[in-house]
């Protein structure tokens, strides 16, 4: 073991002859041992010899018997067995693998707890019989399973399959099981064992690679993609039904290489080879457009082919798969697309209609192949076609004519043109819409014809048609290149026409311009001119190339005022909006004229300026009549600033926009309470606001002037004049008034009125009083005379001294009593004066009343 003799060992130090171990888990074992007396045993790795040590020791008093064994290939076989187990623990983990142990005798299930993890069963589950180990597979599964044990058990052969778990949840997972049996000496099992692995991913990605198979197979049958399949040497070729038919290969015919050669047009062939070996020899992707041709129609197909090989180890290819696919529409449009280009920048190129015209139609017939191609105009009202221009492939007589369409045509066709829509004929003979006139079309050798009419603003003006000698099935690409010809061609001879008139038009604008008395001109984006009118040269003298010049332009326009006119313009080009300023113009004698410029900007379709279109005009007279208007106002601001009287401005709906201060005085509100609100938004009477409002609207309605009396508080009364104020145009389009406080004058009337009314009631009482006056004294005269009466009648009667002594005393007494009677009546006359005169005394005395009751009587007894 140390690879020395025994003497060479004997009487050395332990330690000396293995320093290593000092200090080391051995020598403390061996000096407890020996301090301890006991005997020790221990593993120990010994670094310097890599290799482990069985040591046992036995105390003595004396010293220490070690017995020492190499246990290295023990050591590094349980170490290997660790490793295996932990790598096993961590492939059972990371596998999702559970094992599984079925006791047949005792009909035990023991699974570990991956393995119940596996069918969503909780790690302390307890063993279980093979019945329920049935019942927690998918119903479908259970009796494929059950035979699959059987068949293991009966034939001895290896359990192997796949079945579906239900969880508690009822969620389905897919599980993959092995297992094998055991048998006893007699050949009866007596266990299963095996293993379960999580398949749900496996089986995941097998039903993505099903639905991706059947995603591409209907990708391929949807977009028409042919695919082709060819191993290495080519020979004979796999090819499907799509591509046999692409390469006009005949059903039930296997292609070969030379087939696919044959079907190629030979101005593909060399590239298509050439192609094949560059993919092959680089290992880059085969992709390639050509052409299959079809020997017996001659019918030709644009195919693009695209493939990639194979290859062996030894980078030999060995397998060249790819696909195709149709782009014959594709590659027609292209082609279509870049006639049409050509032919566009062709007609560009010309400058009449009629040249247009011709190179179209020999462009589109020998880009067609057609026999003839024609243009013609059509006024189908008058059933009548002009043939204005026709191209022939060959010598043919030309059809250039006037024609009735009623000899060539059906009306229905007629209609068809009418709605826009083409007329596409293989063969004029069975064509409904022709087939009655075919022997007339034959006469021009038309057998076959596509006719597209040209529309204008809704009606068919004019008709691109080509013919065909024979019998031709038209492709729609053909038909509609011939469409799109007619709208670029009709297009573009507008536009030839447009170019003219507007050449003419320009002619037109320009005399235009030179006759208007405003200042035309016409700039560029940024401000330089391209066109001025005669009036410009006639008021400063310069022509347009030195109206460019700067410096030119500011010796007719002050420094101040070009810079304005600059500052405008700049913020109008920014802005994009329309420009307007005010400049001047030195005239020789040092005056100024004075301009209003105003211009519009032409945008482009990208909202960019392309240029200025302006006018100047001479506001010199303007001017001067704003200077007179500007003194005008100011007296006028005066006037109103300083009036009494209120006047005001209304609008057509009534809203006050200008007051006076008298006005506002009146009112008692300030401008800002004023301006913008109604009369009855302002008077606290609703009642005479109407009034007012009434008055507003019958002024503005009539358009007459009136004078009106208004009290818009109820207080202060107002005559005010109220004009219709109009627009440039005389229409109504507001009021204007101008009122005059009238209260005091109108007080002086009612007082006035109240005087008349008094003097009339003064004047009735007077004349009431003289009547009664009258009456009175009419009264009077009668009662001063009925006393005189009996006085005189009794005094002529004693004076002739015939009445007796009782006659004479009855007449004393009446005279007497009458005497008094006319006394007191004198003195009621009296007191009356001294009643009208305040001045009237009162007796009291006693009165015998009947006494005065006899006296009346007796005054109004009648006589005898």
């Amino acid at each position: 073991m140390v690879q020395m003799s025994s003497s060479e060992l004997l009487g050395q130090n332990i330690w000396e002859l293995f320093p290593a171990a000092v200090e080391t888990e051995a020598y403390e074992q061996f000096h407890q041992a020996m301090a301890e007396q006991t005997p020790r045993q221990f593993d120990y790795f010994y670094a310097p010899w890599n290799c482990w040590h069985d040591h046992r020791i036995y105390p003595s008093p004396t010293g220490l018997t070690v017995l020492i064994a190499d246990i290295s290939d023990r050591k590094q076989a349980a170490a290997a067995l660790h490793q295996s187990e932990e790598r096993l623990q961590i492939a059972v983990l990371s596998a999702k693998l559970g094992m599984w142990f079925w006791e047949i005798a005792t009909d035990t299930l023991i699974w570990t707890e991956p393995c119940k993890a596996l069918f969503g069963l909780p790690p302390n589950h307890p063993a279980i019989t093979y019945a329920d180990f049935i019942e927690l597979l998918h119903p479908d599964d259970r009796q494929r399973t059950d035979a699959a044990v059987t068949h293991a058990i009966q034939n001895r052969a290896d359990y192997d399959i796949e079945y579906r778990t239900v969880w508690q949840d009822g969620s389905v997972h897919w599980i993959g099981a092995k297992g094998s049996c055991i048998y006893d000496s007699a050949g009866q099992p007596l266990r299963m064992n095996g293993v379960v692995i999580d398949i749900d991913d496996h089986k995941q990605a097998e039903e993505e690679i099903r639905q991706n198979r059947d995603r591409l197979a209907f990708v391929l049958r949807t977009a028409e993609i042919g695919l082709w399949l060819n191993a290495l040497p080519l020979s004979s070729l796999v090819w499907d039904d799509r591509t046999k038919e692409l390469f006009f290969v005949p059903p039930g015919v296997e292609p070969t290489i030379e087939w696919f050669w044959s079907r190629l047009h030979p101005d593909d062939r060399e590239p298509t080879r050439l192609a094949i070996e560059e993919a092959l020899r680089d290992r880059t992707l085969y992709d390639i457009h050509h052409r299959a041709i079809n020997p017996d129609t001659q019918e030709i197909r644009w195919i693009r082919s695209a493939g990639i090989a194979t290859y062996a180890p030894d980078g030999t290819p060995i397998q060249f798969d790819g696909i195709n696919y149709d782009i014959t529409d594709r590659k027609r449009a292209e082609l279509n697309d870049q006639f049409l280009n050509h032919l566009d920048l062709r007609l560009r190129q010309l400058s009449t209609a009629e040249t247009m015209v011709e190179e179209a139609l020999s462009s589109v017939g020998k880009f067609l192949k057609v026999d003839r191609c024609l243009w013609d105009r059509i006024y189908w009202a008058e059933d009548l076609a002009i043939v204005e221009q026709d191209w022939s492939q060959q010598e043919m007589p030309s059809l250039i004519g006037t024609y009735h369409l009623s000899e060539f045509i059906l009306p229905d066709l007629v209609s068809l043109f009418q709605k826009g829509q083409p007329a596409v004929a293989s063969d004029v003979t069975t064509y409904p819409y022709t087939a009655p006139f075919a022997d007339n079309l034959a006469s021009f050798n038309i057998r076959a014809f596509v006719g597209v009419p040209c529309m204008y603003e809704g009606t068919w003006v004019a008709t691109l048609a080509i013919n065909s000698s024979t019998v031709r099935n038209w492709r729609p690409d053909e038909v509609a290149l011939l469409e799109e010809v007619v709208a670029r061609l009709w297009s573009l001879i507008e536009h030839t026409r447009a170019v003219q008139e507007l050449r003419q038009s320009e002619a037109e604008f320009r005399q235009l311009a030179n006759a208007m008395p405003q200042i035309v001109w016409i700039s560029d984006a940024n401000g330089t001119l391209e066109f001025i009118n005669d009036r410009w040269t006639e008021y400063t003298g310069l022509t347009l190339a030195q109206s460019q010049d700067q410096a030119a332009m500011q010796q007719v326009i002050p420094l101040e005022d070009y810079a304005q006119l600059q500052a405008g313009f700049i913020q109008a080009q920014e802005a994009r909006s329309p420009y307007q300023s005010q400049f001047r113009l030195i005239q020789p004698d040092g005056t100024y004229l004075h301009f209003l410029t105003r211009a519009i900007p032409l945008l482009d379709q990208h909202g960019q300026i392309r240029r200025w279109y302006g006018t100047s005009t001479d506001i010199t007279g303007l001017k001067q009549l704003e200077v007179e208007l500007r003194q005008k106002n100011a007296i006028l601001d005066v006037i109103n600033e300083s009036a009494p009287a209120p006047i005001f401005v209304k609008d057509r709906q009534g809203h006050i926009i200008y007051a006076n201060p008298a006005t506002l005085k009146v009112l008692g509100k300030t401008a800002e309470e004023v301006i913008g609100y109604r009369d009855c938004d302002l008077y606290s009477n609703p009642e005479d606001a109407a009034r007012v409002m009434e008055n507003d609207r019958r002024v503005m309605a009539s358009g007459q002037m009136e004078v009106v009396e208004e009290s818009p508080d109820g207080i202060r009364t107002f005559l005010g004049m109220k004009v219709p104020y109009r627009n440039e145009t005389g229409d109504v389009i507001g009021l204007i008034g101008i009122s005059n406080d009238i209260t005091d004058r109108v007080q002086l009337e009612r007082d006035r009125e109240i005087i008349l009314q008094q003097e009339q009631i003064a004047r009735e009482a007077a004349e009431t009083a003289n009547r009664i006056k009258d009456e009175f004294l009419a009264v009077l005269s009668h009662e001063l005379r009925s006393p005189l009466n009996p006085i005189l009648g009794w005094s002529k009667l004693l004076q002739q001294g015939k009445l007796d002594a009782e006659k004479t005393k009855t007449a004393l007494l009446t005279i007497q009593r009458n005497a008094q009677l006319q006394s007191q009546l004198i003195d009621d006359l009296l007191d009356i004066s001294r009643i009208l005169r305040g001045k009237l005394r009162v007796n009291a005395m006693p009165v015998d009343l009947n006494a005065v009751i006899l006296a009346a009587l007796e005054t109004v007894r009648p006589r005898r």
